[in-house]
């Protein structure tokens, strides 16, 4: 029906600014130094043509660091239907806050 072929077109326009992000904090151990260790994940999206990244503020709260996975169409499935996820390490930053909810 005209709803779902909306639907689907407007997923298909919107998926490929939608990130995975996986977070890391640095843990010392009496072993070694500073060693990575994950401590969360998440979604975002990419807001502009800078490649700024949206995301709620739990998701990097107490993050060190951040791999973002970005979803792109790989066309290896013979469908083209598939896709690859394209890693990029980053570190996380604040622009602004929207303020408590307490």
């Amino acid at each position: 029906d005209s709803a779902e072929e909306s639907r689907i077109a407007i997923f298909e326009r919107v998926a490929p600014s939608v990130v995975y992000i996986d977070t890391f904090a640095e843990k010392r151990d009496v072993f070694s130094t500073n060693v990575e260790v994950p401590v969360g994940s998440g979604s975002g999206y990419i807001w502009d043509t800078s490649g700024h990244i949206i995301t709620n503020f739990h998701v990097v709260q107490s993050a060190k660091s951040a791999q973002v996975a970005i979803l792109t169409p790989s066309g290896s499935g013979g469908n083209g239907n598939s896709v690859t996820p394209s890693y990029t390490s980053v570190r996380p930053g604040a622009l602004g806050s929207s303020g408590s909810t307490a």
